[in-house]
């Protein structure tokens, strides 16, 4: 593939992870507690390197050119009313029991199951194994859980050196990883508030009409190339 060609295919590439990346963020605009993914591609210098040898079966194989890295900034609250809906203030996550170990989130979505566990919106029990007999729970700012005013339990608070690069379970989910380990939080637990997504819708909308010109360029680009080589052919075919 000619180097031209092969840098606008790449180019256009990186440009359709970027539309799924600020598509996606678009789409949990409203989704409590979720973190926008940040669109990460190559840089220009990156793409003529690749568009040497590397650029047909890049483009030919859907070889990724770019991905995403989380914006773990909080979000701004808003009140709920609900008792079972809590909020962070300050870096930190909910632990949650998950079936392979322990899982975090930021989205503060419990409820009570029919075994009187508090669990979260994903189905997960909140670790520690919180039980709640009575009405609705008090919690307090450091996560204590007061059933009928007696002590139920705590919800546990967690904070990490670099939250970015937790892995994504989806549903606002993470795991710890190798380079992760959780930390001692100072952050103040709001019962009856929930924290909101942290995308800045019109940003998004400014990010996904450029990418989507760019991508219409790069066909131009594309669609341009291809007539001039096919008049250099023809003229020189007249010869």
């Amino acid at each position: 593939m000619d180097g031209v060609l092969g840098i606008a295919a790449l180019s256009m590439n990186q440009d359709q992870s970027r539309l799924a990346t600020i598509s996606h963020n678009l789409a949990n605009a409203t989704t409590a507690g979720y973190k926008r993914e940040i669109p990460v591609g190559r840089t220009f210098a990156g793409l003529l390197q690749a568009a040497g040898t590397d650029a047909a079966r890049a483009f030919a194989t859907s070889v990724p050119v770019s991905g995403s890295a989380l914006d773990m900034r909080a979000g701004t609250l808003r009140a709920t009313g609900n008792p079972l809906d809590v909020a962070l203030e300050g870096d930190g996550f909910f632990e949650l029991q998950g079936p392979a170990g322990p899982v975090y989130t930021r989205q503060g979505t419990f409820g009570v199951d029919a075994r009187g566990r508090l669990v979260h919106a994903s189905g997960l029990p909140a670790a520690g194994e919180i039980s709640v007999a009575g009405g609705p729970p008090g919690i307090d700012a450091q996560g204590n859980v007061l059933d009928d005013g007696k002590p139920a339990g705590r919800l546990r608070v967690v904070a990490f050196a670099r939250p970015a690069d937790l892995a994504r379970l989806g549903e606002g989910l993470y795991a710890a990883t190798a380079d992760t380990a959780p930390l001692a939080a100072n952050a103040r637990v709001r019962q009856g508030w929930l924290e909101n997504a942290n995308v800045a819708t019109a940003k998004e909308m400014v990010g996904l009409i450029e990418t989507v010109r760019h991508y219409e360029a790069n066909q131009r680009l594309i669609q341009g190339w291809d007539e001039l080589l096919g008049r250099t052919i023809r003229t020189l075919g007249e010869f």
